[in-house]
């Protein structure tokens, strides 16, 4: 395990592994995260990860969320907190818990998603806007069918439509509770 997973022995909890994710989404922290993952749920059902991260990989953060959730109908309980801000592509990954938890003043940061294409030449350029458009359609369909999967007050489609046409928009534990990005209101250890 990595220097940043812990497994708190608690005669008064359940035996659990705790990992923080404070990272960027990428490659590396993908492999980071997954491998922490997977060496943890060997010998523990439960497994809560801390995140605060500005995000990064649209790519990456959807093949972490799918890793999370195929342990989660395997029988593994996978919880995400959010302990600070939990930005663009880190959402999805948070998304993937089974339960989802926020500290109080921590935030949700959603935004259209963004490269730099400029001094690529035109064919280039065409070929990755496509691929970051399809990126982006599978990250907002995949908070589109987390949050509806809730019982919710409000509908996550004005949110991410405003993403679309250019908007970034913060999000806090109010919203989202109402939103059905949190599962409970309620923080557990």
């Amino acid at each position: 395990m990595s220097d940043s997973t812990y497994i708190i022995n608690d005669p008064d909890i359940d035996e659990k592994v705790l990992i923080y994710f404070n990272d960027n989404v990428d490659d590396k922290s993908a492999v980071k995260l997954i491998t922490d993952i997977s060496n943890s749920k060997n010998n523990h059902y439960t497994i809560n990860i801390y995140i605060s991260s500005p995000g990064g990989s649209g790519r990456y953060g959807l093949t972490i969320a799918d890793y999370i959730e195929e342990c989660n109908k395997a029988g593994f309980e996978i919880n995400t907190y959010n302990f600070g801000n939990c930005s663009s592509s880190a959402i999805a990954i948070f998304m993937a818990g089974k339960n989802r938890y926020m500290l109080d003043h921590s935030r949700f940061t959603f935004h259209e998603i963004a490269c730099n294409i400029s001094k690529q030449p035109f064919g280039e350029a065409v070929e990755n806007m496509e691929i970051i458009n399809r990126v982006q359609n599978d990250y907002f369909e995949y908070i589109k069918e987390k949050c509806h999967s809730v019982d919710h007050e409000m509908n996550i489609e004005e949110v991410i439509n405003e993403c679309y046409n250019g908007k970034t928009k913060t999000i806090y534990k109010n919203k989202a509770a109402l939103y059905g990005i949190i599962t409970s209101e309620e923080f557990k250890f």
